[in-house]
């Protein structure tokens, strides 16, 4: 069954829906099944922007936990287990992602909002090599609405994810201007350093964002 687990998953991530169906004729059991990082093949087909698999994935009878209600934006599904089992809000994936952070990456506010109210973790890092806060998401995504909302409850604006990028490396690396106004608001540190050494302002002038660097230079 491993190679055919392999197989499977690398459908999944191409989209190759017909593959997908004959394995899963073949071999039922990989409609609920988890690739080494223990990802379903819904949070799969979501990561790799394949939507409509996702939806068929779900008709066929995938299972829908709380974490992949929360990257399709299902808000029902989420209240309704949530309402069964409180600890979901703050719980992590087998990959190290949070309900919160993963709607925030893929950008569905009303579910955003829901888990705040809940009492989501705002600031609470992935369990994993990359160290994203759901305001690390909101702002690689440019949802300067989300990230307000964030920022609302409490999220601390200049924790670092993985190599030292603070949110405001990342909305200078966006070139955002709307989004580095707002995290300097909520106190960014302009001159937070990356593993590699660049400040907020060096990204900005790298990426070629020139008026923006200098704004950040006159925060100094």
């Amino acid at each position: 069954m491993t190679s055919e687990k392999e197989e499977f998953f690398t459908a999944v991530s191409n989209g190759d829906l017909a593959a997908v169906q004959r394995l899963i004729a073949a071999y039922p059991d990989l409609l609920n099944a988890t690739n080494s990082q223990g990802t379903s093949p819904i949070l799969m087909a979501v990561y790799s922007n394949r939507k409509d698999l996702a939806a068929w994935l779900q008709d066929a009878g995938a299972d829908v936990g709380v974490f992949e209600a929360a990257a399709l934006g299902e808000r029902g599904r989420v209240e309704k287990l949530v309402a069964a089992d409180p600890l979901l809000v703050n719980a992590f994936s087998p990959d190290g992602f949070q309900p919160l952070g993963l709607a925030c990456f893929f950008r569905h506010g009303s579910v955003v909002r829901y888990l705040l109210a809940q009492g989501a973790n705002p600031s609470s890092p992935s369990r994993n090599a990359q160290r994203v806060t759901p305001l690390h998401s909101a702002v690689a995504v440019d949802d300067v609405e989300l990230a307000t909302a964030l920022l609302d409850a409490g999220s601390m604006v200049n924790l670092a994810q993985q190599g030292g990028f603070a949110p405001l490396h990342e909305a200078a690396h966006n070139g955002n201007r709307v989004m580095v106004d707002l995290l300097l608001t909520h106190g960014a540190d302009v001159r937070a350093r990356t593993h590699k050494g660049e400040t907020p302002s060096d990204v900005a002038r790298r990426r070629g964002f020139a008026s923006l660097a200098d704004i950040l230079d006159r925060q100094h």
